[in-house]
């Protein structure tokens, strides 16, 4: 029986309970699935895999210099690393998104500055023309250390946490849809949609993500917005095991807010024969 390797992390060391999913349907196809933590391996110890999926390793947004080491690491790789590395390496970032834009990708505006420029956040937004603003890492997940800011916000130097000089921050203007419609997410396994979920923040929140108290639900969505959500991923990545396309309605556009092409919850649990059609393009990008 062949080997794949799901990267994962401590917290997570017998896989997230998505994940699990894919375990049984990958058994049937004669792979067996080896939980692996990131930060306890090497590049030789994951060789003797037929294939490395990263699923899981969701404390690297806290270990951000670690992280970006091991990515690095994970270039000269004889074993097919899922998602390639390069594409792990472009979208952990998400810095990514000036890019796509001028790809002709409908993408949430965003501006990027520099830690020491934080104290310009106001004047953006006045700029800009938007009331009320999203500030993040462009390195991170799950909304960790987002804020929601306004231009009247004199005081975010002393409110955000300190990050590498290095790194990067996102202004984006907040998006009421987000709120009262919710997030869309489109799954894509081997470039073929799969399914779609809904989340929607808690009561009093704006954050979507589960973590925050948001709720999550499966949703049908038309032809039209599996296609855009498509043209995004084929504009922006090609070759990926798997993609989830995030965004919100703007009008009749689906307006990017991620391209989660690293580590995203695939939603398995919500969509029924998700886990085979999960088991079938993996089958299909590892080797022989």
């Amino acid at each position: 029986m062949r080997q794949v390797a799901f990267l994962t992390a401590e917290p997570w060391k017998d896989l997230w309970h998505d994940d699990r999913l894919a375990v049984a349907p990958l058994a049937r196809r004669g792979v067996e699935v080896v939980p692996v933590c990131w930060d306890r391996t090497s590049p030789g110890q994951l060789e003797r895999f037929d294939a490395v999926v990263m699923r899981s390793p969701w404390d690297w947004f806290t270990r951000r210099p670690e992280f970006r080491t091991f990515l690095r690491s994970l270039q000269g790789l004889r074993t097919r690393v899922l998602n390639a590395p390069p594409v792990l390496e472009a979208f952990a970032d998400k810095q990514y998104l000036p890019r796509l834009e001028a790809l002709g990708v409908p993408v949430v505006p965003t501006v990027v500055l520099a830690p020491d420029r934080l104290g310009t956040v106001p004047a953006v937004l006045r700029e800009r023309g938007w009331n009320e603003g999203v500030l993040k890492p462009a390195f991170t997940a799950g909304a960790f250390d987002a804020h929601r800011v306004t231009a009247k916000d004199d005081d975010l130097m002393a409110r955000m946490p300190v990050l590498p000089a290095d790194e990067r921050w996102l202004v984006q203007p907040f998006l009421p849809a987000v709120v009262d419609d919710g997030e869309w997410s489109l799954l894509f396994f081997g470039g073929r949609f799969s399914h779609a979920v809904k989340k929607s923040a808690k009561a009093g929140d704006w954050r979507v993500q589960e973590l925050w108290g948001g709720q999550v639900q499966p949703v049908d969505v038309p032809d039209s917005l599996v296609e855009q959500a498509r043209t995004t991923l084929e504009r922006a990545a090609t070759g990926t095991l798997y993609a989830r396309v995030d965004g919100v309605m703007d009008g009749r556009v689906f307006r990017l807010m991620e391209l989660e092409l690293v580590e995203p919850d695939l939603y398995l649990r919500c969509a029924s024969g998700s886990e085979e059609r999960f088991a079938d393009a993996l089958l299909a990008a590892m080797p022989g």
